[in-house]
């Protein structure tokens, strides 16, 4: 709050500066970077919050048929006593299975089924639907709604997926390889309708209409807005057009920053709902790093293109680590380059809706995306893509990404000692690395199990698996800004409690981002491994009662460090259990991961009185309660917590 109210009071200095006389640069700067930090979100878990049945009433927008079952887009939702919802839950995502006849757009349904939120929208599970009465869909709904069944008409599905991101904004049904490579290397924005997006419609339409058709160009420019369903960056770019376009009629020079603080103003003046996402805080931040550090054009256009790509990296840099540690260097190259494809592919999309020409636009998208693979084949073994840093500082970093903003604007200039005090520091933000503080974290995987133990050299994990999540999710949503907010690095060891997949679909996913050694331990064998002091680590291998059973058998970790011991447990059970009180010293210890999500009780109360532990935790999600484990636990007056509420985190603070 105290950012937000310090970036309004400084935007609002800076646009009296013609009346005060003093230079508004710094002022911009200074409220863009009180705008990050207000509007950055904070790191936090996943919550799979439990569905409640429901049944509304609401108008529908669009549907959408799919192979696993149909979906649907509402709004004006309202109970059954014409009570509207509150204000986020105006626009629902309804998933209905088994398939069912399409209703018409702007038709209203009563719908019944499990409401739920991910933490970004409201979903309506298991519906049943029933036609209430008859309506019409809004104009620009209904036209949307046109525009993506002409796509899915002439184009095949690889090629209107792209279409559809580049036209309306919907990146749903772009092949997942194509998202994947695009955010492996820090060009996601290039499949966002963004400031990049209307200032090519805008020079493609300039080209286009001549003569009296010159005045179609902003009427079809504020269409296009509202094909990509007027989202904040969208408004945000159309602010800055029009802006630019009204100091050019007015014969009113403007200033880059003028321009980006007016967008600001006109962004937080419309759409105050919608400033607290990544977004907001990247183009802005980002933006101004483009405006300062890019100046007046004198060198060739791809030397000009690059240093303009170095600038909005820095921009972005800083509050991308601190979301999800990871830094993606090749934006810096590819986003000069792929961007050239971007009008080529703008117009191919648009030119699909034409009649006639929807067979050879299909084939221009389609040979520019097998392009595209073979360049992204060529760098897909390059290093840092993206580069996984945890360990790296986000304040360092920052300070880091000034310095290159300083050498970006001003190196020609400086002189040698200036110079490289900023390549010093400029690189002091790559190479610094914070102190560790060893400790045991269990990661909010829902039903799964994910365990991350650092020493002070290195780290490892004890399984890193979900039922819940997708492994890139766990990966790049959870264990990524886990690690970054301790200052840890990856890990170089893994550990498998038991091959299933909820407990080690994640590891293949973390393979593509380091190397990392897997060990196994034979039966009724153990092994310390070495480099995580002032912790012990014990990994402990138990004997099966069962072969071809996977949870049967497989590892335990007994992790120890002074005043503290730990037992981590997979799914072993029964036998396994018993036997393992033979590798084991006798408690009491402090923590007990308990085993198998806290669904199996069988030879657990002989491991209990063996091993007395002072408090049990469980790797569990929502579908898991009731719990069979609480009763025994509370039975022997031990207290239980869960990961479904936050990880499991202990710190060593000797």
């Amino acid at each position: 709050m105290v950012a937000g109210w310090a970036a309004i009071t400084l935007a609002a200095l800076a646009s009296l500066h013609r009346f005060c006389g003093y230079p508004p640069r710094l002022l911009l700067i200074l409220a863009s970077s009180c705008l990050a930090l207000q509007r950055t979100p904070q790191i936090m878990p996943l919550h799979l919050v439990e569905a409640r049945p429901v049944q509304l009433r609401g108008r529908l927008l669009e549907w959408h048929p799919t192979p696993d079952g149909d979906w649907a887009l509402l709004d004006q939702l309202e109970d059954l006593d014409g009570r509207a919802l509150a204000a986020p839950s105006q626009r629902l995502l309804a998933i209905a299975a088994p398939h069912i006849p399409a209703a018409s757009p702007g038709n209203f349904l009563r719908c019944e089924g499990r409401l739920s939120h991910d933490g970004y929208s409201f979903r309506l599970e298991r519906c049943r639907w029933q036609f209430l009465e008859f309506g019409r869909a809004p104009p620009l709904t209904a036209l949307r709604n046109w525009v993506r069944e002409r796509l899915h008409q002439t184009l095949s599905a690889e090629a209107a997926g792209l279409a559809l991101a580049l036209l309306l904004g919907e990146r749903r049904e772009l092949a997942p390889a194509l998202q994947e490579n695009y955010r492996r290397f820090g060009l996601i924005h290039l499949l966002a309708v963004s400031g990049l997006h209307f200032w090519l419609w805008d020079q493609l339409l300039r080209r286009l209409l001549i003569g009296r058709c010159a005045h179609l160009r902003w009427p079809l420019l504020l269409l296009a807005a509202g094909l990509a369903n007027a989202s904040a960056p969208v408004v945000r770019a159309c602010s800055v057009v029009l802006l630019r376009d009204a100091s050019a009629a007015a014969a009113l020079p403007v200033r880059g920053l003028h321009l980006w603080a007016a967008a600001w103003a006109v962004e937080v003046s419309l759409l105050p709902a919608r400033l607290d996402g990544l977004g907001f805080a990247l183009s802005y931040t980002a933006t101004a790093f483009l405006i300062v550090g890019s100046g007046a054009r004198t060198s060739p256009y791809f030397l000009s293109a690059l240093r303009a790509s170095w600038a909005a990296f820095l921009g972005s840099m800083p509050i991308l680590f601190a979301v999800q540690a990871t830094l993606e260097p090749w934006t810096i190259l590819l986003s000069p380059i792929l961007a050239l494809l971007m009008p080529v592919r703008l117009l191919a999309s648009l030119l699909a809706l034409v009649p006639g020409l929807g067979w050879w636009m299909n084939h221009l998208l389609l040979g520019l995306g097998r392009a595209e693979d073979y360049l992204f084949g060529l760098l897909d073994k390059a290093p840092w893509s993206p580069w996984s840093c945890p360990q790296l500082s986000p304040w360092i970093l920052s300070c880091s990404a000034l310095a290159g903003l300083w050498l970006c604007r001003d190196g020609s200039r400086l002189g040698w000692c200036k110079r490289s005090l900023a390549v010093l520091m400029l690189a002091s933000g790559f190479v610094i690395s914070l102190p560790v503080t060893p400790g045991v974290t269990a990661l909010p995987v829902g039903h799964g199990l994910a365990v991350i133990i650092s020493g002070k050299e290195k780290s490892m994990s004890f399984d890193l698996g979900s039922g819940d999540y997708d492994p890139r999710l766990l990966v790049e949503r959870l264990l990524l800004p886990e690690l970054g907010a301790r200052h840890w690095p990856l890990p170089q060891i893994a550990v498998r409690s038991h091959p299933d997949r909820d407990h080690v679909n994640g590891l293949p996913f973390l393979a593509r981002r380091t190397n990392f050694t897997d060990l196994q331990v034979a039966p009724q064998q153990s092994h310390l491994l070495d480099g995580f002091e002032p912790l012990q680590v014990r990994v402990i291998g138990c004997q099966p009662a069962r072969n071809g059973v996977a949870n049967d058998g497989g590892h335990v970790l007994e992790v120890r460090a002074k005043n503290f011991r730990m037992v981590l447990l997979g799914d072993q059970a029964g036998y396994s259990l018993r036997q393992l009180q033979q590798q084991l010293a006798p408690g009491p210890i402090d923590i007990l991961l308990v085993p198998h999500h806290g669904l199996t009780t069988d030879g657990l109360a002989e491991l209990l009185l063996y091993l007395a532990p002072k408090l049990a935790w469980t790797s569990s999600g929502p579908r898991n309660y009731p719990l069979p484990v609480a009763p025994l636990l509370e039975y022997f007056g031990i207290p239980l917590a869960s990961t479904l509420g936050h990880a499991l985190d202990w710190q060593d603070s000797e």
